[in-house]
C-alpha cells in the first residue's frame, strides 16, 4: 500500500513538486512511456496521480502523487520488483533530480503559467463579501481540460483563481454530487472548525453542498503536520471529524510527515494575497467565481447562492 513519509532531499525538488502537482492530468505520455507497473496501476485507480520520468541506469522512473504526497518507484528491467526512494548513480549523483528536472523542461511553458506568482490582479465586482467579477474571458475551465498556456494567459483573475485552487490538495467532505464549495483551513484555526462545523451539521449532514477542505498550516508547525497528515489520511473524512469534535490523537504529529503537499496550498494562498483562514472560493448560480474571507456571517447566503 501506498505510504507518504518522503522527506524533501532539494529545493529544486521541492519547486518542481509543487507545480508538477498540477500537471498530472494535462494530457496523454509520450509514445516511449511503457505500460505503468501493476502497483501503480492500482494506486491510479484510488486516485493517485502518476507521472513517468524516463529509464535511466536500466530502471524505468516513476513519481506518485496521493493527496499531496510523493514518492519515487523504479522497475527493474524484468518489470517483476518495484523499489521505492530515489536514485543515485555511483559518483553520488542525484539521477532523480535530474529527471525531474527533465520532467519540467518538457512542460516548461505551462509550468511557467504557475511558478511566478500566480495573477494578484483579481478585480473585485463589488458585489458584497468578496464577489469576484468574470471579466475578461468567460470560459470555464475544468479540472479534468488543463488549458495551453495561451488559454491559461487569456483567462481572467478569477477563473485562473479558480482553476489553479481546483488543482490544490484538498479533501472532500459530504456528497460527491452535490455543488462544490473550496475552503482554505487551518487545522488549528478555532474560525475554521467553527465554519465546518456549522457547515456538518446543517448543510454536510443533509448532502446539500460537498466542502473540498483546503489544508494548510499557518498557525504552527504543528498545524503544518496536521495538516499534511490529514492530506495522506485514507480515512481523510472520518479524522478530520474526529479532530473537530476534541480528538487530540485524530490527526497525530510526527517530524516524518512530508508536508509539500500542504506547502503547495499555502503557496497558492500567499500567490494570491490570501492571509486568513478559513478563505471561500465557489461558483455561484450565474457561474460566477466567488470568494469569501473569513467565516461567512450566514452560511444560507452561500447555500442559497449556490448552483
Amino acid at each position: 500500500m501506498f505510504s507518504g513519509s518522503l522527506h524533501r532531499f532539494s529545493s529544486f525538488a521541492l519547486a518542481v513538486f509543487s507545480v508538477a502537482t498540477l500537471l498530472f492530468s494535462a494530457g496523454a505520455h509520450a509514445d516511449s512511456t511503457p505500460a505503468m507497473p501493476g502497483p501503480l496501476s492500482s494506486l491510479a485507480e484510488e486516485g493517485a496521480q502518476v507521472r513517468y520520468l524516463g529509464n535511466d541506469l536500466g530502471l524505468d522512473g516513476w513519481l506518485v502523487v496521493l493527496k499531496g504526497t510523493q514518492q519515487f518507484f523504479y522497475a527493474t528491467p524484468d518489470n517483476k520488483a518495484l523499489l521505492s526512494g530515489v536514485l543515485y548513480k555511483n559518483s553520488g549523483e542525484l539521477v532523480t533530480a535530474a529527471q525531474l528536472k527533465r520532467l519540467e523542461s518538457t512542460e516548461k511553458d505551462f509550468i511557467s503559467q504557475f511558478s511566478g506568482g500566480i495573477a494578484t490582479d483579481m478585480p473585485s465586482d463589488g458585489a458584497g463579501a468578496g464577489g469576484v467579477s468574470n471579466n475578461g474571458a468567460s470560459a470555464v475551465v475544468k479540472a479534468s481540460n488543463k488549458p495551453s498556456a495561451s488559454d491559461y494567459a487569456a483567462l481572467s483573475p478569477s477563473e485562473q483563481l479558480f482553476l489553479t485552487i481546483e488543482n490544490s490538495n484538498w479533501v472532500a467532505l459530504g456528497d460527491k454530487n452535490a455543488p462544490v464549495v473550496y475552503s482554505f483551513v487551518d487545522p488549528q484555526c478555532p474560525h475554521c472548525h467553527e465554519f465546518v462545523n456549522d457547515l456538518r451539521r446543517g448543510f454536510l449532514k443533509r448532502g446539500m453542498i460537498q466542502l473540498r477542505v483546503i489544508p494548510v498550516g499557518l498557525m504552527n508547525e504543528e498545524s503544518l503536520k496536521q495538516a499534511a497528515f490529514l492530506l495522506s489520511a485514507p480515512d481523510a473524512e472520518e479524522r478530520y471529524y474526529k479532530h473537530l469534535d476534541g480528538d487530540k490523537d485524530a490527526l497525530p504529529i510526527s517530524d516524518t510527515f512530508n508536508t509539500d503537499g500542504v506547502e503547495l496550498n499555502i503557496d497558492i494562498m500567499r500567490g494570491w494575497g490570501f492571509d486568513v483562514t478559513p478563505f471561500t472560493v465557489y461558483r455561484d448560480a450565474s457561474n460566477k467565481v466567488k470568494i469569501v474571507k473569513g467565516a461567512p456571517s450566514r452560511l444560507e447566503s452561500i447555500i442559497n447562492d449556490l448552483p
